[in-house]
């Protein structure tokens, strides 16, 4: 079923001569904003310092007088905040691909502070009730193996859909398998243990699913994907245990190059919890 979000974001606010901010409240109500299809509130205001860089800055360089400026809400590492710059909104912010624009102001003429603000595409309110899935693009990233496997080609990627995340993993080539094979979620996120059945470690509650294909002999291994730590997962056997026994001691080193691992699992993240409603 889709989830529904409500926009609900403040207007902007003066705060001195070089910083602005975003109440967290409007109407009585939590703010919360749709940024680039994922759904954020925060419980605090959000302050921008025009003096600095970074999220709760400028994107770059330093404020000028007599400038018109942009005012976006962006989301690093899953925060969001406020971020100023003198790119339009068919640019976007330098270094925040994640962004939405709400505004904008201009400083004085002979002086970099903030003269005027305004707000512009925004819903002022609870706005209107919009079902829509809360499903973020795939982003690419390097898994950790912390056990299991040595060497080959790592690959992953990932995406947001509600609180879960969508994660797969193709380890392609390795030059020896032994023991355990655990391999970490995307760095900056963490299982949501409430939301596992069981969730301690030896509970071993299965996530997601894996194939081992063993090239030369042109066979493939079915695995589960089960969860181990808040940060990693592991893959059991149909043997029941970690190491995944069917493939008699497959891969080691000289084995055949197209061999390859691929894991998919879909995980609850606490970092998601309550970001949308």
């Amino acid at each position: 079923m889709p989830q529904f979000f409500q926009d609900n974001i403040p207007l902007l606010q003066r705060d001195t001569g070089t910083q602005i901010s975003m109440p967290a409240t409007y109407n009585g109500q939590l703010a919360r904003a749709r940024v680039a299809g994922q759904g954020y509130r925060w419980s605090s205001a959000l302050a921008c310092n025009l003096a600095t860089t970074g999220l709760g800055g400028l994107d770059t360089g330093a404020l000028a007088a007599n400038t018109l400026y942009h005012v976006y809400l962006c989301v690093s590492s899953n925060i969001v905040g406020l971020v100023v710059s003198a790119n339009g909104p068919s640019t976007g912010p330098t270094g925040f691909s994640q962004n939405r624009y709400v505004g904008r102001l201009r400083t004085q003429s002979g002086s970099a502070n903030v003269a005027e603000l305004a707000v512009v595409n925004v819903i002022v309110g609870a706005g209107d009730e919009i079902p829509m899935p809360i499903v973020g693009e795939w982003q690419s990233y390097t898994p950790t193996v912390v056990s299991g496997w040595t060497g080959g080609t790592l690959g992953g990627r990932y995406r947001r859909v509600g609180s879960n995340m969508d994660v797969e993993i193709s380890i392609v080539s390795p030059t020896s398998w032994t023991g355990n094979i655990e391999a970490r979620i995307p760095t900056g996120f963490t299982v949501d243990t409430t939301a596992i059945p069981a969730a301690a470690p030896g509970e071993r509650f299965p996530v997601g699913q894996a194939v081992f294909v063993d090239d030369s002999a042109s066979t493939r291994y079915l695995g589960t994907v089960v969860y181990y730590t808040t940060t990693s997962v592991r893959i059991w056997s149909t043997a029941g245990v970690d190491v995944w026994a069917p493939i008699a001691g497959r891969p080691v080193a000289g084995q055949n190059g197209a061999d390859a691992i691929h894991l998919t699992m879909t995980v609850p993240i606490a970092e998601w919890q309550g970001l949308f409603s």
